[in-house]
Formats: structure tokens, C-alpha cells, sequence
């Protein structure tokens, strides 16, 4: 399993508020999860920094003996409610922190079977390398894709909608989240996990990400993805991740 991440600040921002962690168990596990966070100059790497690592330490927790035998979407959820509890924890001790939150996605790949949770509006991408297509897998937890799903907006619409990062759900800012998760299965020798802040999402259109992802080294690609954001405007942090199924893609 080939598991890689980059984070960068992007060209407006000063401080960059994504965190991530990646890990590669063994040759048919790994994990990846980002977090961007939100709320003030502090608040926003705090909650995501937070996020990252309470997710981590548990889904170090998760990989042992008995972890084929788990329910691994169940301990994803629970996972994604503690980091909640911590930053939210955090927001109530500190009151310069208050309302500081953070989306997450989290992607967990055992054999042939692909775990996905998420709060908020970064997202998961599932690539088929041989068929060159690209699925998102995840839905926005958005005003925007709320008037999306209602048919209020059309997808041309939503591109242009002035209050289209107001998100709907994030992790520290309430004492429980909601936390979305699917299970799909994964193809190790021909699929690619992609996951993403929306700093790169949102600067970087669909057919241009096929591009970036149309190749056999992935630790290239990831580095090619922060710069194409940055070329086209880089108005947020850019944090992206990839899983796939090959050990020895980019360490070539």
C-alpha cells in the first residue's frame, strides 16, 4: 500500500490551517485523513491539528490482530465523534478558541474494501486508473450542495455562489457531530484514493485532476496537484493525500 500527502499554504493565505496524517500498515492496509480548519487566526490550526491527531492515535489503535474481524466504518465514526469532543473540549477552556471547528475526511483501504468518513466540505475522490475516470464519493456537507439537491442552484450556479464555503457541519462546535460513511469496495491493483481540502477541490476543475492523477507515480502527482492550485489562483491551503495499491509507487 502506497499511502503519500502534501499540505501547502497556497498563495493568499498567510498560516495554513490543514493538517493531515498518513499511514501505511502493511501491503494491503493504510490510512489517510485531512482536516482544514476554521475560526480565527489560532483556531483554525488548533481544531485541525487537534482533529489529526486524536484520529490518528485511534486509527493506530485500530490496526492489530483482530482488525480484519471489525467493524472498521463503526470505529471510523466513533474516531471522527472523539476528535469532535476534543476540539469542542478545547473551543470551551480557551475563550479566544471559541467557534473554532474543522472539516475532516478519513479514508481507510484493508484488502479489497475502500472505509470512507467525513464532516464538512473536503472531499474524497476515487480514481480507476485503467478505466481514467474519476467518482466523488463524498457529498458536501454545504449550503451550497443543499441548494444543489433541492434544485434551487444549478451546478454553473454553485460555482459562482458568493457563501458557497459556508458549510452546514465541522467537527468543534457542538458537544456531538453527525459523521457521514460509506463503504465501497476497492480494486488494489487499479484504483486511487484521493482526498482533499477544498482549497484544491475548488481550484482545480475535474478534467484537470484526471490529468494530475493520469500517471504511475503518485508522490509526482501529489506535488503536481499543490502546484496546479497554486497556478490557478491558490486562494486557500491545499492539502491532498492519495492511497493506492502499489508499495513501491513513488519511491522510484
Amino acid at each position: 500500500m502506497f499511502v503519500y500527502g502534501k499540505s501547502d499554504v497556497g498563495r493568499k493565505r498567510s498560516v495554513n490551517q490543514d493538517n493531515f496524517a498518513v499511514m501505511e500498515f502493511d501491503a494491503r492496509c493504510g490510512y489517510a485523513v485531512i482536516c482544514d480548519g476554521m475560526g480565527g487566526h489560532n483556531g483554525g490550526n488548533i481544531a485541525s491539528e487537534t482533529a489529526v491527531n486524536v484520529i490518528s492515535e485511534q486509527m493506530s489503535e485500530l490496526y492489530d490482530d483482530s482488525v480484519r474481524q471489525r467493524n472498521v466504518a463503526a470505529y471510523l465514526s466513533e474516531a471522527i465523534r472523539k476528535a469532535n469532543r476534543a476540539v469542542f473540549a478545547l473551543s470551551l477552556r480557551a475563550p479566544e478558541l471559541k467557534g473554532m471547528g474543522s472539516t475532516v475526511v478519513c479514508a481507510f483501504v484493508m484488502d479489497d474494501s475502500l472505509y470512507v468518513a467525513h464532516v464538512g466540505d473536503s472531499r474524497i475522490y476515487l480514481y480507476d486508473r485503467q478505466g481514467d475516470s474519476l467518482q466523488q464519493i463524498t457529498k458536501d456537507h454545504s449550503v451550497v450542495q443543499q441548494m444543489l439537491d433541492s434544485g434551487q442552484i444549478s451546478v454553473n450556479e454553485a460555482e459562482k455562489y458568493p457563501y458557497r464555503h459556508v458549510i452546514t457541519r465541522a467537527l468543534g462546535i457542538d458537544h456531538d457531530v453527525e459523521v457521514e460513511t460509506r463503504v465501497l469496495p476497492f480494486d488494489i491493483g487499479r484504483d486511487v484514493v484521493l482526498l482533499c481540502s477544498d482549497g484544491f477541490s475548488n481550484m482545480v476543475p475535474d478534467s484537470e485532476k484526471v490529468l494530475l492523477l493520469r500517471q504511475d507515480n503518485y508522490r509526482l502527482a501529489c506535488d503536481r496537484m499543490i502546484a496546479q492550485a497554486n497556478r490557478n489562483g491558490g486562494a486557500d491551503n491545499i492539502t491532498v493525500a492519495v492511497l493506492c495499491g502499489d508499495a513501491d509507487n513513488g519511491k522510484r
